[in-house]
Order: C-alpha cells, then structure tokens, then sequence
C-alpha cells in the first residue's frame, strides 16, 4: 500500500507526456555500456566486451574497452575507451589521450566535452577542438561538491553541470566554472531516492537519471524536483519486456518520444515510448525495496563463508557447516564510518573464519571484522556478531604513499596482500598498521579484478578481464608467466586448487575452466544458461578444503557448489533462480551434435564438433561429414566452413574437393571426403570470416 501511495503521489506535468511504455528491445549484446540516437534516428550502441560501436550512422570495431558517447552539433564522434577518448571529426580518427583516467560518460557542449572520470573521482572539462584539459569539476569524497566514482555528466541549456555521483548515491549540480550549486537524493529505494545511479541526461527541459541499484529510470526538473519514475525489477531470470535489471544508461530521441534504456548486466537494449495503462499498472505494482543480490565477491574460512552484495553496500555471512549455508549476520550498510561501506568490492577470511577483511575502493579502505563464536553455540542470526577491529586509510599511509585497493587476498603467514588500482601490489600485517608495497604499478595490471594466492608456494595468481590473461607471480621475484585466454575470454576470478591448478571463472563464455601452470586446459565446464553447472556472468570462485569450487554465479543471483570433477553438488541464493536446482533440475535436451568429438581453431576462437559417416576410414572409403561451427566470441560477418586436408610429407591434397551444403546457421555437411591411401593424412576446417581466415586442424593415420 506505500508503494501505491507513493507512486500515486508522484508530481506529474502535463507539458511533459509520460514515457514508460514498453516497445521493443534488443537482446544478445556484449555488456552494452551506452548508447546515443544518430541523426538518422538509429541507435548507436557502445558494447564494452565486443570492443566495437555500430548503428547511428557507426561502425567502429577493435576498441580498447569502449564506454561512453557523445555527438557534437557539427557531427563529430566522441567514444571514451580505456585508452581515452576516440575522436571522429569529418571521417578521420583522432585520440585524446587521458593517462590515469577512466572514462565513462562524455557530455559535449560548443565550448567544452566533459569526462566523467570514476577512477580520478572528478570530471574533467576539455577543449573539444584541441583536447586540452581546461580544468576538473569535483574532488574524491562525500562532501557538498565532493564525488565518488561518478558515472555520467550531463549538461543544461543554462550551462549547469549534472554529475551522477555513483557511488554517493546523489545527483550534483555544478557550474561551469567547477563550483557546487546544489545536490538532491541520497541512498534508498523511494523517489527521489537512488541506489547507484549511473546515467543522466537532459532532454525537453528535464533530468533523466538511470536509477540502477533500483531497477528504474527516474525524471526531475532541473531544481531537483521529482516528477515520475517507471521501469519494474525484473524478478524472474533474463525478464524484460519492460521490466529492468540494473539499467546504466540512456539516451532519449532527439523528438523526445522514446527512450533506450541500456541494461550491460543483461546483454540488452529495451525502448520505451509514451506510457501506457500497462506500464502504469506495472510500475504501480513494483516493490519499492533497495534490490540487493549475490553479485561482487566471495569468500571462505573455517566454518564462514562471506558473500558480497555492492549494490546495498553490505556482505552477507553464512554459516558453511551444513549441507545448506545458512545466512548468520550482515556486515556494514552504506555510509563513511569505518564499519560502514560505499561499495565493498574484494573479501577475504582468514583460516579460522574468525576475522574477515574488506576492500572498498570508493573509499579507499581495507577493514577487519572480528567473527568469532563459539563452536558450541547454537546456530542463530545475530546483527551483534561482527564486530570492527581495525580499519585502513589506504588513500593516506605516510610519507605520501597510498593506493586504492581493487582486490585482497590473505598470505599464509596471516599477511593481507592488496592489489591496488594501479596495477601495484601491496602487504600489511593482520593489523593493518604498516602497509609495504612488493610491487610497482603496471599499467597492464589496472584492470585486474581477481587475486589468489597459492598457500603451499606463496605464488600469486591475478585474472585480468581487460586483457583476456592470467598472469602468476612467483614468490621469488622472478619472471611472472602470463597465461593468454582463449579469444573472447574475460576471466573475472581466479583460485589455486590442491592440486597445484588454477581454476578461473569467465564472465563473457559463462564458464568455469581449470588450467595447469602452463596454461594447458584441464576442464571447461558451463555454458550461459539456469541449468546445473550453466551460469550467466560468473564473477569469483573459491575452493574450499574438500577440494569443491564455489562459483559466484553473479547474473543468475546465486553460488554453485561443483566437485573438483565438474559436476554440480549444491547451489544456494536467490529462491527463483535456485529452486529449479535445489529440486531437481531436468537440464534440456541438447542437439546430438554437442556429443561429437571437437577440434579448436588456431586462435581459439572457434570450435567445430564435427562426426563422419564411418570412423576411423577405411583406405579409399568415401565419407560425408557433419560439422557444426561454435563461435567462442563476437564474430563481425557470417562465417563460412570448408573441409579439407592433404599428406604433407607427400606434398599432395586431397583426390578431389568435398562438396559442402549448409544445413543452418552454423551447421555444415560434408560429402565426398576420401583418403585414398595409408600413412598420415592432416585435415582441417577453414573458418572464412570475411577477409580473415582461421584454421583448425587434426592428423590421422591410416594404416
């Protein structure tokens, strides 16, 4: 009934018609991050994992992490990437480069572009001709005209600067010059409330503000005054139609009659147009709650275990001792006192699970938490149990040093050991008195987001998603190894097994994969999906003392538990996405063709399964040949398949050429394939992909 009331109390003008009403949406994408309506109406759409811009009049490819957009009214192009910003002025590529900056939302105005930068907690005002940095609006903090990883920027025909303040959950109001003018809303689930928002844009003399945390778009004059909000949680997996899951940009029709609404956790796009009595009634019906899910990291100890939920600023403890883990306590909740988080993002326990260590990085804090209960004591939920025993200022260690810790991880000597945003490597005592950097910054480990430390060896290992690796570093100083993930890989998370293995799991193939220390692939296991073992965006993997993976399946709000063999034992979290598990999942019928032997292309891009009428042939047999094509990442054209081979060491091809029929998409046959004399013969599939070409290979030997 509040929420009702609520949203029945909504101010409403009746200059401004109301959107809301679902029309259409685009599904498939690769973590699409913004998007822009060009001048022939289409949607140019940023697709961060892909690395590429399309639609809008674009079609770029091959970008570095891709994030934001912008047009000028002359038709020049902004991107912001990880190597800064892309420039497209009368057809001809330009950069503007921004060392130490991450890029995101770009807002462009006659007199000036401006950056929202979430790693220097600023934006940054640049000369849209030339690219000098004129000056910096904001400064890392939670005070009037202070951000924390702001997002987006938008600007107002009186020139006022609006800053989605992300991580303070606000809006901020600026002007030009850099001084703060006014801010409104604050962290929670009503309106006017937000929880991370993470876009803004004006449009028809109106704020719009994608509301993340809270599953919704929000709109407001530009005195800060709420007008309406729509957009329902999605509840059910992959959900859409109107209803929203974590929305992180938008981008309204210059006519102001639509609006795209970017979802990057869910791959898609949706439009909106004018509401509708359906969408009313939805919106009306939304539970109004701050949305929190398993989603940032996870971590094991003892008898504990401790999940991560960014998005309500707190983790939420179990007790791991029986067959299903049972939620104890919460520890911290939104704010800027030390027990308190802006975003917690890497979680470590020590052995006994008695203390557990958190990394925010918005505020540049490493904590500890005093767990201990006894072994007697009877299992119950207690919000007493956590208690502060110390908390770092990892921003301000003497001397002038500090760092902002992305990751952590506990050393077996009870050492914590940070990795910090700028790719350095940091150790502290259980304390976390005295902090001593190991090793320099690496600009390539800047976007590492998984840490693991081998407590047999001392080795660390460090997933890097930007980069598509693993890289270990011995505990002796020497060389590091870098393990190269197979194309389209962004492995998110990375833990060490008894048996002296990496395990990782892959946010882009929704996969968990085991790999010896030479890189070799000893187990891939997954596939996006809501099955045993499937997964939509795993983002952390633990192995516990029995040898089991604990996977953070993180889009589908849920752990699985799998044996050191793959397969599925337990999995717990959000009851929609968990119930079919828990009681019995019939996974469905997969196509024959996933039961085929398989060869990977060169550059693992692809994999064929492919089976012949006979096996292995006989000398001059003629055979058909089924294949069917995988692509293990984003492909630009349609792919073709050719089947051939030949005898190398008698310098000679096949007798004659198969002859290949496309049976689908992806699916080939073959016919016509004869080996016409023993020794040892190499065939290979082709994989053509408009001008490039990718082999896969394998040899028989026909006696």
């Amino acid at each position: 009934m509040l929420s009702l009331l609520l949203c029945l109390a909504q101010a409403a003008d009746p200059a401004l018609p109301r959107l809301g009403g679902f029309l259409s949406e685009q599904r498939g994408l690769c973590e699409p991050a913004s998007a822009l309506f060009g001048p022939d109406g289409t949607l140019a759409i940023v697709e961060t994992h892909a690395g590429r811009v399309s639609g809008g009049g674009l079609a770029l490819e091959n970008l570095s992490e891709p994030r934001g957009i912008a047009r000028s009214a002359d038709g020049d192009w902004f991107i912001s990437d990880a190597q800064g910003i892309l420039v497209i002025r009368a057809g001809k590529q330009s950069r503007i480069a921004l060392p130490g900056a991450r890029a995101e939302g770009l807002s462009w105005t006659a007199q000036a572009l401006y950056v929202a930068d979430s790693l220097a907690h600023c934006v940054r005002v640049l000369d849209p001709k030339t690219g000098n940095e004129q000056h910096r609006i904001g400064t890392r903090g939670s005070a009037a005209g202070e951000l924390l990883g702001p997002r987006d920027v938008a600007v107002a025909p009186n020139g006022e600067v609006f800053v989605a303040d992300t991580g303070n959950h606000r809006v901020q109001v600026f002007r030009a010059s850099g001084e703060p003018l006014r801010r409104f809303g604050d962290y929670g689930p009503y309106p006017g409330l937000f929880s991370s928002p993470s876009a803004i844009e004006f449009a028809q003399d109106s704020l719009w503000v994608a509301d993340t945390g809270n599953h919704r778009i929000q709109r407001f004059r530009s005195n800060g005054d709420f007008l309406y909000g729509f957009g329902a949680h999605s509840i059910r997996p992959r959900d859409g139609a109107g209803r929203l899951h974590y929305p992180t940009q938008l981008a309204v029709a210059a006519d102001g009659k639509r609006i795209a609404v970017i979802e990057g956790f869910e791959d898609r796009v949706q439009i909106f147009g004018e509401e509708t009595p359906q969408s009313r009634v939805m919106e009306l019906q939304n539970e109004l709650s701050a949305s929190a899910h398993y989603g940032g990291a996870l971590a094991l100890g003892g008898r504990l275990g401790v999940v991560l939920e960014p998005e309500s600023s707190n983790a939420v403890v179990l007790d791991t001792s029986g067959f299903d883990p049972v939620e104890i306590t919460r520890i911290g909740r939104f704010g800027d006192k030390p027990d308190l988080f802006a975003r917690p993002a890497s979680v470590a326990l020590d052995g006994a699970g008695e203390r557990a260590y958190f990394a925010d990085s918005l505020r540049g804090r490493i904590s500890c938490f005093a767990l201990a209960r006894g072994s007697t004591e009877p299992l119950r939920y207690d919000l007493l149990l956590p208690r502060l025993q110390s908390a770092s200022d990892t921003l301000n260690l003497p001397d002038g040093a500090g760092f902002e810790p992305r990751a952590i991880a506990r050393l077996a000597d009870a050492a914590i050991l940070a990795l910090a945003a700028d790719g350095s490597l940091w150790r502290a005592g259980t304390d976390l008195r005295r902090w001593q950097r190991i090793l320099a910054p690496e600009p390539a480990r800047e976007s590492c987001t998984g840490l693991a430390i081998d407590p047999a060896s001392g080795r660390i290992a460090l997933a890097n998603p930007a980069q598509g690796t693993l890289e270990i570093l011995n505990s002796d100083g020497g060389s590091p190894t870098l393990l190269r993930q197979p194309a389209g890989s962004r492995p998110s998370a990375v833990a060490w097994s008894a048996m002296n293995t990496l395990v990782l799991t892959d946010e882009r193939l929704h996969e968990v994969r085991e790999l010896d220390l030479e890189g070799k692939q000893l187990l891939r296991i997954g596939r996006q999906g809501l099955g045993r073992a499937e997964f939509f965006k795993p983002r952390g993997i633990v192995v516990d003392a029995s040898g089991r993976w604990w996977v953070l399946d993180a889009g589908n709000h849920r752990v699985q538990i799998l044996s050191a063999q793959g397969e599925f034992v337990h999995a717990f979290g959000s009851r929609l996405f968990t119930d079919p598990l828990r009681k019995g999942y019939t996974p469905p019928e997969q196509p024959e063709w996933t039961r085929w032997p398989a060869v990977s292309s060169a550059q693992q891009r692809f994999r064929i399964h492919f089976q012949a009428s006979s096996w292995p042939p006989a000398v001059g047999e003629t055979l058909s040949v089924e294949a069917h094509l995988v692509p293990l990442g984003p492909i630009t054209q349609e792919p073709a398949l050719v089947l051939d081979g030949g005898m190398p060491e008698h310098g000679h091809g096949l007798p004659r050429d198969t002859r290949a029929t496309r049976l689908d998409d992806f699916h080939w046959k073959f016919e016509g394939l004869r080996l016409h004399m023993g020794g040892r013969w190499r065939l290979y599939f082709d994989i053509h992909e408009g001008a490039h070409t990718e082999r896969a290979e394998w040899e028989v030997v026909l006696e």
